[in-house]
């Protein structure tokens, strides 16, 4: 714990995090830019840096800096080298699941999409974390027949897969993994050729966790040659220079913006100016919760149709999907897209999450 008075410290953010100003201005004086673009220069005087996912953190960024504590309002770490944070004792704070039940949502309109009987079928969750949770909850409740493949995670309302590969046997597979590349379990490239080419036809993989999860070579040399799966794809590998002949086949592509509602970007923030004071040795203060509209009946009353329409109505990923594939369309934005990925989830539109009804 690190006691400070307020008003003392340097702060930099992403300025695509939600009230930071508003929640971190009586500690110290704010000062936001885009995340991509935070650079070791940028942070010669500041002690405190705010950041999502666009933002690498590692010693190239950090050393000969005066940071002393690392904020990242996105649930997942892989941008962040732990270990250098730890050798160097530099705070930093995340905010795990703060998006999870907007990731869930995407699945689910994708799903409702890609598949007119989802309900049905069954489904496989494979990493079941603050998302993968929240998934399996939704589709329980809904009464959709599905599973899960976690090795570090037990249930017992669920069937647990002991196998990897036995996901194939599934209609529907989510990933919602972390990236991970050493350890027991490695999720880098979990999907490769050798899945891909056991799937049922018209088998759906929605990857809405990391890109770098499904081998993006081997998914788009599989749909060059067959064309027999259906696709959903949030994350891609090399973001955000992404594999656009990929883009071309997937049946829905967006630019990383599974998680971006308003309601979990502003958790995110929340949670970081909570775990901010906790380190400064503040009085914990937690900002009042929105109440979120709940007017949608009981999940047991609805069948497939219903359910399909209210996952489309709450968040029709169909919007998304076209605006993306429609902007790289254009020769010009194809040679920069890079910039227009990036461009994309700065300016996406206001979204809300829809089933506080259903998953508590």
């Amino acid at each position: 714990m690190q006691k400070q008075t307020k008003n003392k410290f340097n702060i930099l953010a992403d300025e695509n995090m939600p009230l930071v100003s508003t929640l971190f201005s009586e500690y110290g004086n704010v000062k936001v830019m885009p995340g991509r673009h935070i650079t070791s220069k940028d942070l010669e005087s500041i002690d405190v840096l705010l950041i999502r996912s666009v933002t690498k953190i590692n010693e190239n960024l950090l050393r000969g800096t005066k940071v002393s504590y690392i904020g990242s309002a996105t649930s997942g770490i892989d941008h962040l080298d732990v270990n250098y944070l730890s050798e160097t004792n530099i705070q930093f704070d995340y905010a795990p699941g703060c998006n999870a039940l907007a990731v869930a949502e995407y699945s689910l309109s994708a799903m409702s999409v890609l598949c007119e009987n989802w309900t049905n079928k069954k489904v496989s969750v494979i990493g079941c974390g603050n998302v993968g949770s929240k998934l399996i909850d939704a589709l329980s409740r809904f009464g959709v027949s599905c599973n899960y493949f976690d090795p570090f995670v037990e249930r017992e309302d669920v069937p647990k897969i002991s196998v990897f590969n036995r996901i194939a046997q599934s209609d529907i597979l989510c990933f919602h993994t972390p990236l991970t590349e050493t350890g027991e379990f490695p999720t880098k490239h979990l999907v490769g050729k050798e899945l891909l080419e056991s799937l049922k036809p018209n088998t759906i993989i929605i990857n809405a966790g990391r890109g770098a999860v499904i081998s993006n070579k081997a998914l788009l040399e599989f749909l060059k040659a067959r064309n027999s799966i259906k696709v959903a794809l949030d994350v891609w590998e090399n973001e955000p220079n992404i594999d656009l002949e990929l883009l071309d086949l997937v049946d829905i592509g967006t630019p990383h913006i599974a998680g971006n509602t308003i309601e979990g970007k502003v958790r995110g923030t929340q949670m970081l100016h909570k775990a901010f004071k906790a380190w400064c040795g503040f009085d914990e203060h937690i900002p009042p919760r929105n109440q979120i509209k709940q007017d949608l009946e009981d999940g047991s009353l609805l069948n497939g149709d219903d359910l399909s329409k209210i996952c489309l109505n709450g968040y029709d990923i169909r919007v998304d999907n076209e605006l993306f594939k429609e902007t790289f369309k254009s020769r010009e934005n194809r040679v920069k897209a890079g910039q227009i990925f990036d461009l994309l989830r700065k300016k996406y539109r206001k979204r809300n999450e829809y089933l506080h009804t259903y998953v508590i």
